[in-house]
């Protein structure tokens, strides 16, 4: 047999058995893995029972029970400030929580360095208390103008009134320039 003389009776063979259901089946016959049952339902592998790649669903809720946003308060400056080293006061607001809620600083602060020695540490505090994140020291790159410093961290309290404030720690003068805080809370 010529190899055309094979191409054309594999596809006389493929079309038949595609156009007729009834010769699929007793083709597949001899073939134990491709029962009747297979071919007259078809579906995707990962389906059938006891099938080795079987998708797991999810039992857990369809909704979060997480923490939900109560109210934001907002702190913005657009001045620049001399700070001589040591803790500066940057924001100070007053925070009511009717019940228990977490409050979260998140802002962006501004920072230009006379020394290239200095070192600063943003330290948000609630109630008088350093929150989760603060505090952490980073070098101050001296001569290359304002850097873009981003602020995160949390702290859960009680219910009353507190007050959430940020400080500034520098070992060297330096300039603090425009910045935002805001406080958000979470019940």
């Amino acid at each position: 047999m010529t190899r055309s003389a094979l191409l054309i009776s594999t596809a006389v063979g493929l079309t038949l058995g595609a156009s007729q259901p009834g010769f699929a089946l007793k083709a597949a016959a001899g073939h134990p893995h491709l029962t009747g049952a297979f071919l007259k339902k078809v579906h995707n592998a990962q389906h059938l029972p006891n099938a080795p790649g079987k998708p797991t669903r999810n039992t857990g809720p369809r909704h979060s029970s997480g923490l939900k946003l109560a109210s934001t308060y907002l702190f913005a400056s657009d001045t620049t400030t001399t700070l001589f080293g040591g803790f500066a006061l940057t924001s100070e607001t007053s925070i009511p929580c009717k019940t228990a809620c977490t409050i979260e600083v998140q802002g962006l602060l501004q920072f230009s360095a006379y020394y290239s020695y200095n070192q600063f540490g943003v330290c948000p505090l609630v109630d008088g208390y350093f929150t989760y994140n603060s505090c952490i020291f980073e070098n101050l790159p001296s001569g290359s103008g304002f850097t873009p410093v981003p602020v995160l961290a949390s702290q859960a309290v009680n219910s009353g009134s507190h007050l959430a404030a940020v400080y500034v720690y520098t070992f060297a003068p330096a300039y603090l320039g425009p910045m935002q805080m805001d406080y958000h809370v979470y019940k």
